[in-house]
Order: C-alpha cells, then structure tokens, then sequence
C-alpha cells in the first residue's frame, strides 16, 4: 500500500501564507502598473462588490424568510380547516 503523503498544520499553514503572499505581491505589481482610469474602475467595482451584492443577499434571505413564515402560517391554517371538514 503506499503511504500518504501528510504535512503538518504548521507546515500547511505555512504553505498557505506563502501562497497568499505571493499573490497579493503580484496585485499589487499589478495595480502599480495600472492607469488612473482603470484604477477608478476597480475601486468601482470593488465598491459596488462590497455593498450591494451582500444587501441583495440580505434582501434575498429576509424575503425568503418572510415567504416560509407565511407559507407555514397559511398551510397550519388550511391543515386545520380540513381536518374540522372531515371531523363526523
């Protein structure tokens, strides 16, 4: 059988931090050689990002909410008015 091949936490934690390290040096190379405009753009979209996509998920999450509360209120309802129809 062949042995698998294990690291540590501490070694994986390691690895990740290296990994992310490395890639925001890159980002930032990369926006230090951007333009004005294209700057204003991502600052832009990182914006729009970072407040209207979670309030659309907010929104989403309360509305569905609201709809299985009232779902489960209209259904105990219609329950009960069939069981009081086939009562002798």
């Amino acid at each position: 059988m062949n042995k698998l091949y294990t690291q540590s936490f501490s070694e994986l934690l390691g690895d990740l931090f290296h990994a992310l390290g490395r890639t925001a040096r890159l980002l930032m190379h990369g926006l230090q050689r951007a333009s004005w405009p294209a700057l204003l753009a991502v600052s832009l979209v990182a914006a729009v990002m970072l407040t209207i996509v979670p309030l659309a998920l907010m929104l989403f999450l309360a509305l569905l909410l609201v709809k299985l509360v009232i779902g489960v209120f209209f259904l105990a309802r219609r329950r009960a008015r069939q069981q009081r129809r086939h009562l002798p």
